[in-house]
C-alpha cells in the first residue's frame, strides 16, 4: 500500500498542474504502520500514551454535500470514502501534520483526481498554499467541513490553526460564488458584445516568455505608492512597469508612463480607471473579455486580451478552438497582474504599491479616479480630499495587524486573502527573485526580500526596446478569434438547445435564450472584416 512509486506519482502530478507542494516531513516517534488483518494501518500516539488508528475523520455517506474541506485525513481512507461517493466532489486537504502529510502521498496513487481538480493538498504548521488550493472550491453549495478529533487531541495549536484556516476559506468560497452568480448574467453579455473588438486585437498568450530575464514591476494602487512615485519616475526605463488599472492617472501624474496596465473587472465603474485619459500613446491593455466596453476605447490596437477562467462563452468558444490566453486572479487585479508577470517570465519581480492594507487609514494612493470625481465635487462644495478618504474608509470592516515595518494599521480580511494568494504563488516558483518595494503595508513572507526601488533598479541598465516588444507580441497573437464569429452564427442557426441553454444555466436565469441571441447577433453584425482586423 505504501510506497515511494505512489509518493513520486503524486508529487510529480501536483507539479503538473502548477499547485504549491504541501509541506512534508519524515514521519516523528508518535507515528507509526502496523499491520491489521493483514494490511498495513496507519497510527498514531495520543497524549495518554496509547496508539489509536488514524483513518481521518468520519465521513457521512449520506452527505450530499458537493465539496468538502478536510482537516486532518489520516491515512487517507475516508478521504478515499468522499471522492468515491461522488465524481463531482472536490475534496481541500488542510492537514496538521506534514508526516502524516508525507504517508498520506505514499499511500495510495491520487494522480487521477489532482489534475481533475478534484483534490487540492496543504499541511501545517504555516499551511503554505492554502489560498492558492482553495480555488478547488466551488461554494454553492458550501463545502462541509471535517475535522478529525485525534489531531485535536495529539496537536491542538496546529490543528485549530488548521480549522480556523478552513472556516475562513470556506467562507470566502461561498462569497465568491454569490458574486460570480451576481455578474454571471453582465459577465457573459458583455464577453459577447466585447468578441468583434477583440477580434481585432491580439493574445495575452503571445505574451509569454517575452521578457525573459527583464526586471519588471507591478504595480497597485495603495496609499504607499505616493512615497515610490518619485524614485517609479526616475527609473522607469530600466523595468517594464505592469500595472494594475486603478493605478493608471496616479502614475501618469507622477510622470511615470507604465508599458502594460491589467484590468479584470468588468464594471462601469472600473472601467472609468481607463476610459477619457489623456496621452496614453505607447501604453498597452492587458484585459480580460468581458470588461465594460468603454475600457477598450482608449486602447485600439494596443490591447492583449485573455480570460480568467472556464466560464462562458470561453467553454463554448473553447470546444471550437477558439480561445484565449488563460490568466488567473484571486479577486483582485493585483493577483491577475502577478499571474501576468509569472507568465511573461520577466524577473525580478519588484512589488509596489502592494500594501493590502489602509496605510496612514487611506484606502488609495493620490489621484486615482476616485479622487478625481472628489476633487470635481469640492470645486462646488465644502470639505477636503482627507474627508472623502474618512468616507471612503467608513463602514469598512477591518482588523489590526503589524506592517512590514512593526507599526499597527488596518486592513480587511479580503485585502488578507489577496496577499496570501501572492505569498502562496511566490513560495511556489523558487526559481523567481521577489522583492517589495511597497516601503509600507503588509506584504512579508520569507521568499519576498524588503528593499527600495533605487537599490533594485538602480544597477540595471536603461532599455529603449520594452515597447517595441510590446508592439511585436501583439503583431504575433493576432487572430485567435478569427472563428469566433463562425461560431456564432453556427449557434444562431440552431434555435434550440446547445450552447444556449447551458448559457442561461450559467447566467442563473438572469438571460433568456433570446437576450443570448440577440447578444451574439450583435457581435456578429460588428464583427471585423479582414482588413479591419
Amino acid at each position: 500500500m505504501y510506497s515511494d512509486i505512489h509518493l513520486a506519482r503524486n508529487l510529480d502530478a501536483l507539479k503538473r498542474i502548477g499547485a504549491a507542494l504541501p509541506a512534508l516531513t519524515r514521519p516523528g516517534d508518535a507515528i507509526r504502520l502496523e499491520s491489521h488483518a493483514g494490511e498495513v494501518r496507519l497510527e498514531v500516539r495520543l497524549p495518554d500514551g496509547s496508539w489509536a488508528l488514524h483513518p481521518g475523520p468520519e465521513w457521512d455517506a449520506a452527505n450530499e454535500a458537493v465539496d468538502a474541506i478536510m482537516v486532518g485525513a489520516g491515512d487517507g481512507s475516508r478521504l478515499e470514502e468522499a471522492l468515491a461517493s461522488s465524481a463531482q466532489r472536490r475534496v481541500l486537504v488542510i492537514e496538521p501534520d506534514p508526516g502524516v502529510m508525507l504517508l498520506l502521498l505514499s499511500s495510495r496513487d491520487w494522480t487521477g483526481v489532482i489534475e481533475a481538480g478534484r483534490l487540492a493538498l496543504v499541511s501545517g504548521p504555516t499551511y503554505a498554499g492554502a489560498a492558492n488550493a482553495a480555488h478547488l472550491l466551488r461554494g454553492d453549495p458550501p463545502a462541509t467541513l471535517l475535522l478529525d478529533p485525534l489531531d485535536a487531541m495529539r496537536l491542538p495549536q496546529t490543528a485549530l490553526a488548521g480549522r480556523l484556516l478552513a472556516e475562513r476559506l470556506a467562507r470566502e468560497a461561498a462569497t465568491n460564488a454569490r458574486a460570480r452568480r451576481r455578474l454571471a448574467g453582465p459577465y457573459l453579455l458583455q464577453s459577447l458584445a466585447n468578441l468583434p473588438a477583440l477580434a481585432r486585437e491580439s493574445n495575452a498568450a503571445a505574451l509569454r516568455g517575452r521578457f525573459a530575464g527583464v526586471p519588471i514591476v507591478l504595480v497597485a494602487a495603495g496609499p504607499s505608492l505616493d512615497r515610490t512615485l518619485p524614485s517609479l519616475r526616475n527609473l522607469q526605463d530600466r523595468a517594464l512597469i505592469v500595472a494594475a488599472d486603478t493605478t493608471l492617472r496616479p502614475l501618469l501624474a507622477g510622470g511615470v508612463r507604465p508599458h502594460l496596465m491589467v484590468s479584470i473587472d468588468p464594471s462601469e465603474l472600473n472601467a472609468r480607471h481607463l476610459s477619457d485619459v489623456a496621452d496614453v500613446e505607447g501604453i498597452f491593455l492587458a484585459a480580460e473579455g468581458s470588461l465594460h466596453p468603454r475600457a477598450f476605447d482608449s486602447f485600439t490596437g494596443r490591447t492583449f486580451g485573455f480570460r480568467i477562467s472556464d466560464h462562458e462563452p470561453w467553454r463554448a468558444l473553447r470546444s471550437h478552438g477558439v480561445d484565449l490566453g488563460l490568466v488567473r486572479a484571486w479577486g483582485s487585479v493585483a493577483t491577475a497582474a502577478f499571474d501576468l508577470a509569472l507568465q511573461l517570465q520577466a524577473g525580478p519581480v519588484i512589488f509596489t504599491g502592494h500594501d493590502f492594507a489602509y496605510s496612514g487609514n487611506r484606502p488609495y494612493c493620490d489621484n486615482t479616479r476616485f479622487h478625481d470625481e472628489w476633487r470635481a465635487y469640492l470645486a462646488h462644495n465644502p470639505g477636503t480630499i482627507e474627508h472623502y478618504e474618512d468616507q471612503m474608509m467608513n463602514g469598512r470592516p477591518t482588523v489590526e495587524v503589524r506592517d512590514i515595518l512593526g507599526c499597527p494599521v488596518r486592513t480587511g480580511t479580503q485585502l488578507i486573502a489577496f496577499r496570501e494568494w501572492i505569498v502562496d504563488q511566490a513560495s511556489a516558483h523558487p526559481e523567481v527573485t521577489f522583492i517589495n518595494a511597497t516601503e509600507g503595508g503588509i506584504l512579508e513572507a520569507p521568499h519576498i526580500r524588503q528593499s527600495t526601488l533605487e537599490t533594485v533598479l538602480a544597477p540595471f541598465p536603461a532599455r529603449t526596446d520594452l515597447r517595441d516588444r510590446l508592439r511585436a507580441a501583439h503583431r504575433a497573437g493576432a487572430g485567435s478569434l478569427d472563428r469566433a464569429d463562425r461560431v456564432l452564427r453556427s449557434m444562431l442557426d440552431q434555435p434550440d438547445g446547445g450552447s444556449w441553454n447551458t448559457w442561461v444555466a450559467f447566467s442563473g436565469g438572469a438571460l433568456s435564450r433570446d437576450s443570448l441571441a440577440s447578444a451574439a447577433g450583435d457581435a456578429v453584425s460588428r464583427w471585423p472584416t479582414p482588413t479591419e482586423a
